[in-house]
C-alpha cells in the first residue's frame, strides 16, 4: 500500500486534461435579461403565465430588470419559456443567476432546464440542473447539457420553480451557449482494467484519442503517445506519434519487456509545426509481475468481474432505506429471498460507522454483495452530507469511509458517480484515483444517462452503468442503444433497467409501471447489448408504490432467467454471429453465447408488432429448446423459425447435429454384433 500511495501522490495533478482556454461561443437566448418587457409584462422573446410571472424594475443582477416568479400554491405549476434556434447533436452550457425569498418544498428550488421534443412535437427528453431553495441572494446556476439528440424536433429553455415548490424567484443573465469540444479525449483501451499490463513478451497499451476540431484544425495537430516513469516526468521510456488524417482512432506502443513497476501514459496534442503541447492526458500504468495482479475484486478477461479469481455476474436492485433504520435488515432480507446477489444502498453513509459495519455484515450473511454509495461525498452537491462519522470534509470522508470499510467481505464496487455533470469532471477523476489508491482490491462503478459524452468519463471509473428510463415515454430498444453505446467505451458495463413507475416522483403523472414484457424486454435487450451486470432500479421505489408485491414477484421472476443464465453470459461470445443469420429486416435483436457444446440465443422483438423470425446457423442443427417456455421447435437442416409477440424474448439452446462415426478408412462406420459380450 505505501509503494501505491507513493505513485499516487507522484502522479496526482497530472490526469486531468490540460489544454489552453478557448473562448465561449455566442449565447442564443432572446432578451437573456429581461430587459425588453411586452404588454402583458412578459419579458419579450418568453412565453409563461402573467398571474405568477412579472418583470421587476426594482431587482436585477445586472442592467435595469429582472423576471420574478411568486408561486404560493404548491399545485400551481407554471413556466417561463423560449424555444431556442439550436441544433441537436451538440451540448449546450445553460447559465443564469437566482435569487430567492422563502422558496420551500420538496424539490431543488428554483433552477432553468432544457427540453426538447421530437419531430412529431411530443417531449422526448430534458437536461434540468439542480436549483436554489430558502433565501439567498444571487447565485449563479451553471451546467453543461448532454448533447440534444440529433433527430430532435424542438429546443426550448425553462426558467422555472420546480414543482411543488412555493416562495419568489428572481431571474437574470440566462445564457444557453453551444459547447467547445475538448481538443483531446483519450481513454486507456488495453490494458483495460486499471491500466495493469500483463506480464509476457507480447503486451501492448492502447489508447483511443477523440480530438475536437473547434478551435484546431486536424492539417495542424500531432499526436504523440509516450509512457513515462512514475513521476510523469523526464524523457519518455516509449513514445510514438501520428499525424492525424481522422478525429478518432486508436494508438499503440509496445509495452512487453518493460520491467516490473509503475509508469504514466501520457496521449498529448502538439502544434504540428512548432510542437508545442496544446492538451494532454496521463492514465497510471503498473507492469505486473510473474503471476499476474492477484486482487480481491477486479475486472479479468473479457470486462468480467472477478470475485476471488471466479468470475461474477451482478444481479442487483437499488435500495435507498439508511442503514440505521430499524427495517434495514429485514428489507436486506427480502432483496436475498429472491434470485439478486448484488445491492446498491444510497444510504450507506446514513449511519453511524458501527450501523455501516452491521449491515455489511448482515448483507454477507445473507450472500449479498455491497455496492458502496459513496457519490454523495463531492462538497456541493445536492446530498452532501454534513458530517460522516468524525469527519466533515469531503476527502477526508471519502478517506475514512473507504479505509474503514475496504476489507468486508460484502464489498463488491465503490459507487462513485450517479449522473453527474461534465462540469464535476476535476472531481470525479480525483475521486476516482483516491479511491484506487485506497483499495486496490475492489472497482468504481458509476452510472450516467449522458450517453453522448460517456468517453469523457471512462478515466473516471472502472465499470460504467447506464439507465435508460423509457416507459411509458420511449421505446423499449433505448436500453439496447445506450448499453451498446456503453459497451463502445471499452469499460465494462452494467446497465440499470427500470422497475419503478415514475408516478413515485411526478404525483401528476398517470400510474404506469412496466409489465412484466416490459421489464422482460429491456433486461435482454441490456443483454444482447453487451451488459456484464444488471442493476434493477429500484426496490426502494418499487416498494412506496401500489402494487409492491405484484410488481416484485415479476421482477423476480425476471431476474430468475438472468441468474439461471449466468454461466453462458459469461462466457466468451463464439466466434458465430457473422456467420448466424437472423431475417434481415425484421427487427428481432439477438445475441449468440456458448454454454458447452451448446449455443444459447437471446432474442428479443422490442417492436409494437408481432414478427416470425428465420434463425439460420452456420453448421447444421440437432435440436431447438426455448428456455423458459417448456417447448421444442422443429429443425429444417441449419434453420429453424419462431414468432414473436410485441415486446416478446425467446431463448433457444441449440445443439449440433450429430456427425455420423466413420471408420478409419473414411466411409460410415456399421453397428455389428460383437462375437461376446464385452
Amino acid at each position: 500500500m505505501a509503494t501505491a500511495l507513493a505513485f499516487a501522490a507522484a502522479f496526482a495533478g497530472i490526469f486531468a486534461p490540460s489544454g489552453a482556454a478557448v473562448a465561449a461561443k455566442p449565447n442564443v437566448v432572446t432578451n437573456p435579461g429581461f430587459e425588453q418587457v411586452g404588454a402583458n409584462g412578459i419579458p419579450v422573446g418568453w412565453e409563461g403565465d402573467p398571474s405568477v410571472w412579472a418583470s421587476d424594475a426594482t431587482v436585477a443582477h445586472s442592467g435595469s430588470r429582472s423576471v420574478r416568479i411568486t408561486n404560493t400554491n404548491p399545485a400551481v405549476y407554471r413556466l417561463l419559456t423560449q424555444r431556442l434556434p439550436i441544433r441537436g447533436g451538440r451540448a449546450y452550457v445553460v447559465s443564469c443567476w437566482v435569487k430567492t425569498e422563502n422558496v420551500q418544498g420538496p424539490d431543488s428550488g428554483a433552477t432553468i432546464a432544457l427540453e426538447w421534443t421530437d419531430r412529431q412535437g411530443k417531449w422526448a427528453g430534458g437536461f434540468y440542473p439542480d436549483g436554489v431553495k430558502g433565501t439567498s441572494d444571487w447565485r449563479q446556476i451553471k451546467d453543461e447539457s448532454p448533447p440534444i439528440p440529433a433527430d430532435a424536433g424542438s429546443v426550448s429553455l425553462v426558467v422555472y420553480l420546480r414543482q411543488g415548490m412555493t416562495g419568489r424567484a428572481w431571474f437574470d443573465d440566462v445564457e444557453v451557449t453551444e459547447a467547445v469540444q475538448p481538443l483531446l479525449i483519450a481513454r486507456l483501451v488495453s490494458p483495460p482494467y486499471r491500466g495493469i499490463i500483463p506480464p509476457g513478451p507480447g503486451a501492448e497499451v492502447r489508447a483511443r484519442v477523440q480530438l475536437g476540431t473547434d478551435t484546431v484544425p486536424l492539417r495542424d495537430m500531432m499526436v504523440r503517445l509516450e509512457i513515462l516513469p512514475a513521476s510523469g516526468t523526464g524523457s519518455p521510456l516509449r513514445h510514438v506519434r501520428e499525424l492525424p488524417t481522422r478525429s478518432e482512432f486508436t494508438m499503440s506502443i509496445p509495452a512487453g519487456d518493460l520491467p516490473p513497476g509503475h509508469y504514466v501514459l501520457r496521449v498529448a496534442v502538439a502544434q504540428r509545426r512548432t510542437q508545442e503541447t496544446l492538451a494532454a492526458q496521463s492514465f497510471p500504468l503498473e507492469k505486473a509481475g510473474p503471476g499476474g495482479p492477484n486482487l480481491g475484486v477486479m475486472v479479468g478477461p473479457r470486462n468480467v468481474l472477478l470475485v476471488g479469481g471466479r468470475p461474477f455476474f451482478p444481479i442487483g436492485v437499488y435500495e435507498g432505506v439508511a442503514v440505521s433504520a430499524p427495517e434495514a435488515v429485514a428489507r436486506l432480507e427480502e432483496i436475498a429471498g429472491g434470485p439478486f446477489n448484488t445491492v446498491l444502498n444510497y444510504g450507506m453513509v446514513s449511519g453511524t460507522l458501527g450501523e455501516v459495519r452491521a449491515y455489511l455484515s448482515a448483507a454477507d450473511a445473507l450472500g449479498l454483495k455491497v455496492i458502496f454509495s459513496i457519490k454523495d461525498l463531492y462538497e456541493g452537491t445536492t446530498y452532501f452530507p454534513k458530517s460522516v462519522g468524525t469527519w466533515t470534509r469531503a476527502e477526508d470522508m471519502v478517506r475514512g469511509v473507504v479505509q474503514t470499510f475496504r476489507d468486508s467481505p460484502a464489498l463488491l464496487a465503490w459507487y462513485v458517480n450517479d449522473e453527474l455533470s461534465p462540469k464535476w469532471l476535476p472531481q470525479l477523476q480525483n475521486m476516482y484515483q483516491l479511491v484506487r489508491q485506497l483499495d486496490p482490491d475492489h472497482p468504481t462503478y458509476a452510472v450516467l444517462y449522458q450517453v453522448g459524452q460517456l468517453a469523457r468519463y471512462a478515466g473516471t471509473t472502472d465499470v460504467l452503468g447506464v439507465d435508460p428510463y423509457p416507459i411509458p415515454n420511449n421505446p423499449v430498444n433505448m436500453v439496447l442503444d445506450w448499453t451498446r453505446s456503453a459497451v463502445a467505451t471499452g469499460l465494462p458495463v452494467w446497465t440499470v433497467i427500470q422497475s419503478f413507475d415514475w408516478s413515485v416522483y411526478n404525483k401528476t403523472a398517470q400510474r404506469r409501471p412496466p409489465t412484466r414484457d416490459e421489464l422482460r424486454c429491456m433486461t435482454y435487450l441490456a443483454l444482447i447489448g453487451g451488459a456484464k451486470g444488471i442493476v434493477y432500479y429500484s426496490y426502494f421505489d418499487m416498494k412506496r408504490a401500489e402494487g409492491f408485491q405484484e410488481r416484485w414477484a415479476e421482477l423476480k421472476s425476471v431476474a430468475s432467467e438472468v441468474k439461471e443464465l449466468s454461466p453462458a453470459l459469461l462466457q466468451p461470445e463464439p466466434d458465430l454471429p457473422s456467420r448466424v443469420v437472423v431475417s434481415p429486416g425484421s427487427g428481432i435483436q439477438w445475441a449468440v453465447r456458448r454454454d458447452g457444446a451448446t449455443l444459447v440465443i437471446m432474442a428479443a422483438n422490442p417492436t409494437a408488432q408481432a414478427i416470425t423470425a428465420k434463425f439460420t446457423m452456420p453448421e447444421p442443427v440437432g435440436s431447438v429448446a426455448v428456455q423458459f417456455e417448456d417447448r421444442s421447435l422443429a429443425v429444417d437442416g441449419r434453420s429453424f423459425s419462431d414468432t414473436f409477440r410485441p415486446l416478446e424474448v425467446h431463448v433457444y439452446r441449440v445443439s449440433p447435429a450429430r456427425a455420423p462415426a466413420t471408420s478409419a478408412s473414411g466411409s460410415r462406420a456399421t453397428a455389428t454384433r460383437p462375437d461376446r459380450p464385452a
